[in-house]
């Protein structure tokens, strides 16, 4: 039966990236593949840059102020594609449905665009819901070789992180940590 117009819940746009962050990020701690991941994270970024063209986030202009000073103009249009590429192959299975997707990284685009669309999504609500804290320690704490999460971690008043007990931590101790402290907030 369906719902009359009138009953039918609302969606803003910022719940909607919220939705699809928190289903990422519990699809990476339950160890899941990395496309349903991605296309979640996807979505979830092409939101926030969508807002990011009406009310600027810090995190996102300083993304694209970061590529286009290292990508060389004539470049950019192809870095975009790339950049893309996955998605897009993704999205678009009726265009070459025999295809197959090679050369890219998923897990690693998926961990840093994780990263990424969740800080964005904090700088717009001014405070992190906790399932998505979660994912910020859990992604900030395994992109070490490229984030200095800690770093970031002592700019933010009451930061609970204790790097030495996680750093003692094997990785499947740490995702099964992250992922009990995930559902316990489950409804919250």
């Amino acid at each position: 039966m369906a719902l009359k117009v009138s009953d039918r819940p609302k969606v803003e746009k910022l719940d909607a990236v919220v939705s699809q962050l928190e289903a990422a990020v519990f699809l990476v701690l339950k160890g899941f593949r990395p496309e349903p991941i991605h296309t979640l994270i996807w979505a979830s970024r092409t939101i926030l840059r969508d807002l990011h063209k009406g009310k600027k986030n810090n995190i996102l202009a300083h993304i694209d102020e970061a590529v286009t000073r290292r990508v060389k103009p004539q470049f950019l249009k192809e870095w975009k594609q790339y950049e893309n590429r996955a998605a897009n192959f993704l999205k678009h299975a009726d265009k070459d449905p025999d295809s197959q997707l090679e050369g890219v990284d998923l897990a690693g685009i998926n961990a840093i665009e994780l990263l990424l669309c969740i800080l964005a999504t904090g700088e717009y609500l001014g405070e992190l819901p906790t399932r998505l804290a979660i994912g910020l320690a859990y992604a900030g704490f395994n992109s070490g070789d490229w984030f200095d999460f800690r770093g970031y971690c002592n700019n933010i008043p009451n930061c609970l992180i204790d790097f030495e007990h996680f750093e003692r931590m094997n990785e499947y101790d740490r995702r099964l940590l992250m992922l009990e402290a995930f559902e316990l907030m489950q409804g919250t």
